[in-house]
């Protein structure tokens, strides 16, 4: 039988432990790492922090003391990911009139500004914050804004649009409620929108210049995905303004025909002007950062001719993607002369693969790639991700991968 003193006991216990848990939580909601500057280096020493890792830490209010040891192990750039599978992480007018939507609604809530708090965590520890928008063109069929825009989509010959990098099997087997959940955290079935359409280019450049003028940001980063798969263009917009340049000739069946794959390699190029100008414009000293695969690859497989860009002065940074799983393989890549001629151009840094969240590689592996990277001459490194680098999906124990790092970027 309840009772009027059993209820009066009940409600002190319950009011006792909420005054508890409100402590903790303002505890660790009011904590504030100390402040700490990196050693000054002309070496780029930078790490990705994808859009889950970002919102992860965020929300658990672990970004000061993540970046405060970032900061004290001699890290100076962050390249976090503000657009992923058709959303942006931080609030955006272009992306909320065009999608509907002004965050991420699966990381992020409306009253937040995550970006804001990167921002104002990695400058208290002396970071360089640079947002990398990394989907680029790509983004997930089920975006709104394909919804919205269809004709804003490319395609191949046969009219694919679907574009599937990664495969799907280990998904299959999931109930249907949870494949789909992971098919739009993951962004499967992927399309890719036309840099050729003035609509595009307009909505990716001001997607980009809006955050630019928005936040205290040392830059703003493409990368692979800022592209054009060689197999695709075929879609009606592209023929009509390339038989108007070709006297009423349909593009080569071939998408891999010359002429056809320079012709739209400088659609892209056009639209990389673009955004670099904007930017420019709106705050001359901010870095256009690009984080290509390398430029053979980079042009055979996705049009991008980023030699170009660099050479047009529309790049301020490189960092090249050699995600290579030995140092003989690694050795070839920084060897080859057309990567080192860039490298003479502006410092190219060298993007290291530190493993997928299931398998990430050994700390004594990652020493090992940066000690070859500085053989070679190349300005720095930045690793891909730091969930496998340093978070919470690291190979080695946290002191083993405190002792490697301050080897790697050690004190004077």
């Amino acid at each position: 039988m309840i009772t009027k003193k059993l209820i009066k006991k009940l409600t002190k216990i319950l009011l006792y432990s909420l005054a508890i848990l409100l402590g903790l939580f303002l505890a660790i909601s009011l904590h504030v790492a100390p402040t700490h500057k990196p050693q000054e280096t002309k070496e780029l020493r930078g790490v990705w922090l994808t859009n889950i890792g970002t919102a992860y830490l965020h929300h658990t209010t672990q970004l000061d003391e993540v970046f405060h040891e970032l900061s004290n192990l001699n890290f100076n750039t962050i390249y976090p990911a503000v657009w992923n599978r058709g959303y942006t992480l931080n609030p955006n007018k272009i992306a909320s009139s065009n999608i509907g939507h002004n965050h991420d609604p699966l990381l992020s809530l409306p009253f937040n500004d995550i970006l804001r708090s990167v921002v104002k965590q990695g400058h208290r520890q002396g970071l360089r914050i640079i947002p990398w928008f990394e989907y680029g063109l790509m983004i997930p069929a089920s975006s709104n804004l394909v919804k919205r825009y269809p004709d804003w989509v490319t395609q191949t010959i046969t009219g694919e649009k679907i574009y599937r990098p990664h495969s799907e099997t280990s998904l299959n087997k999931l109930p249907a409620i949870v494949k789909n959940f992971l098919a739009e955290l993951t962004g499967a079935n992927l399309v890719w929108l036309n840099p050729s359409h003035p609509q595009v280019q307009d909505f990716i450049t001001q997607l980009i210049t809006e955050t630019v003028q928005k936040y205290d940001v040392e830059g703003i980063q493409l990368d692979d995905h800022f592209a054009i798969p060689v197999n695709y263009g075929y879609d009606p917009y592209t023929i009509k303004i390339y038989k108007q340049e070709h006297n009423g000739l349909n593009p080569p069946n071939n998408p891999k025909d010359p002429e056809w794959m320079a012709w739209r390699s400088r659609q892209l190029s056009r639209l990389m002007q673009k955004i670099s100008q904007s930017v420019k414009a709106k705050k001359p000293k901010c870095l256009i950062s690009i984080s290509p695969n390398p430029p053979d690859f980079s042009y055979r497989e996705y049009l991008q001719d980023w030699v170009k860009w660099v050479k047009q002065g529309w790049v301020d940074e490189v960092v090249v993607q050699l995600y290579r799983d030995n140092e003989q393989q690694l050795a070839g890549e920084l060897g080859r002369s057309n990567l080192s001629l860039v490298n003479q151009l502006i410092p190219v840094g060298v993007g290291l693969y530190t493993g997928p969240m299931r398998k990430p590689v050994s700390s004594s592996k990652t020493s090992q790639q940066v000690a070859l990277v500085r053989k070679y001459g190349y300005g720095g490194v930045s690793f891909f991700s730091w969930e496998s680098t340093l978070g919470m999906f690291k190979k080695d124990s946290t002191a083993r991968v405190k002792k490697v790092f301050q080897d790697i970027f050690p004190e004077d």
